[in-house]
């Protein structure tokens, strides 16, 4: 599949021309690097905002909230994240109201129309807006899904497979169970080279380096199973920072590795709707795979008519 070299002679930028400026700094990046007198009572605050967190989310509900969760082989924020191609990309829904947490799996390879770059894969399109106009690149994206799925983009994330690895193993690693046996003689590895890697059915308590393993490997199945995968771990590791005692070690983690423009208090806010939801059944999941697409000139294209009944319930 051929990916444009360049965008239309004059590109125009349709409704992110009315979209307010996104919030870049993230007042949650809070340096939490002071000596251990301070990470200990770090702990004891982030205990006892929990249980006001609570409080105030029962009588004070927030409204359905969407984030798009981007994830890369880079630094956020760094040259190389800006002009890498996305290798994850997650829609999150929050929603007190529903009493559920969505997540809806983009596949890298699927076709969507970018306002301002026509027709490209949707891992594709942040390098694009990035190499041609140097940091557009998340606005294209945020207003390329709200385009392609009809909703509404509250805020993004963005995280390094560095930064999901040490958030992992921040938290003690979790706990996966793998369906069915694993391996892959191609897994690529950061100098560019490849490892044999091996997975055995059953439940395990992974490291970070090893669910980085188990949510990219591919060979061999292919990139729905590869999502499938990549939902199962971000649900095993709300599981465990929905315990407080893993949140100062998470802190430090986040403020290295990750972007995002949500405020600390609409976090506050948000956080006990996912200790709440994000999980059993509450917690609903879909991966866009071949049954949700369609082939329009050679391209895999969304198949509205069969996601809109999903998302018409779970983003909208």
């Amino acid at each position: 599949m051929n990916i444009p070299a360049s965008p239309p002679p004059t590109p125009v930028r349709h409704s992110m021309a009315l979209r307010p400026p996104r919030r870049t700094a993230s007042p949650l990046r809070t340096c939490l690097t002071c000596g251990a007198g301070v990470i200990v009572l770090i702990v004891a605050v982030s205990c006892l905002c929990c249980v006001g967190s609570f409080g105030f989310y029962f009588a004070n509900p927030p409204e359905q909230t969407n984030i798009l969760i981007l994830g890369g082989d880079a630094r956020p924020g760094t040259k190389e994240e800006r002009i890498a191609r996305t290798d994850s990309i997650i829609i999150m829904s929050i929603d007190p109201d529903g009493n559920q947490v969505s997540m809806l799996s983009v596949p890298r390879g699927m076709y969507v129309e970018s306002p301002t770059y026509g027709l490209i894969m949707a891992n594709t399109v942040v390098r694009n807006a990035e190499v041609f106009e140097p940091g557009t690149g998340e606005d294209e994206m945020v207003v390329t899904m709200e385009d392609t799925f009809d909703i509404k983009l509250d805020h993004t994330v963005r995280i390094s497979f560095e930064g999901f690895v040490e958030l992992v193993d921040a938290v003690g690693g979790i706990e996966i169970d793998v369906p069915k046996r694993i391996v892959d003689h191609q897994y690529p590895t950061h100098d560019g080279g490849t490892i044999d890697i091996t997975f055995e059915p059953g439940k395990q308590t992974m490291d970070g380096e090893r669910a980085l393993q188990y949510a990219r490997t591919r060979h061999q199945d292919d990139d729905y199973g590869r999502a499938a995968r990549q939902q199962q771990v971000i649900e095993a590791l709300m599981k465990k920072l929905a315990n407080p005692l893993h949140w100062s070690e998470a802190w430090q983690v986040i403020d290295k590795n990750y972007e995002t423009d949500l405020t600390a208090e609409e976090a506050f806010r948000l956080a006990p709707a996912l200790v709440l939801y994000g999980r059993g059944d509450s917690l609903q999941q879909l991966v866009i795979n071949t049954d949700y697409m369609t082939v329009i000139d050679g391209n895999l294209r969304p198949n509205m008519d069969k996601l809109d009944a999903w998302i018409d319930e779970h983003l909208r």
